[in-house]
């Protein structure tokens, strides 16, 4: 999913900055990753009748 190589593309032009830079921009943010991440885990949940871990709770 996405844009292969994307992330290799763009490195050398990213730099780790505080969220508080961003007062008073717009920013956007592509969540369909988390969604997916999120509905797999739950579908796992239910075909197999277990309450796991989760996703989010593994990092």
């Amino acid at each position: 999913m996405g844009i292969q190589g994307m992330h290799q593309a763009i490195k050398p032009y990213a730099r780790r900055v505080h969220v508080s830079e961003f007062a008073g921009h717009r920013v956007g943010c592509d969540g369909f990753a988390w969604l997916h991440r999120g509905a797999v885990a739950y579908a796992q949940e239910l075909y197999t009748k277990t309450e796991g871990q989760r996703w989010w709770e593994l990092r």
